[in-house]
């Protein structure tokens, strides 16, 4: 359970990261 709560995480942060990167550029 606490596997698939990270990938959750991980995936979530990529998607923060590129909507930021997004706005940046």
């Amino acid at each position: 359970m606490g596997f698939s709560k990270e990938k959750i995480a991980s995936k979530n942060l990529k998607i923060i990261i590129s909507r930021c990167i997004y706005v940046l550029t």
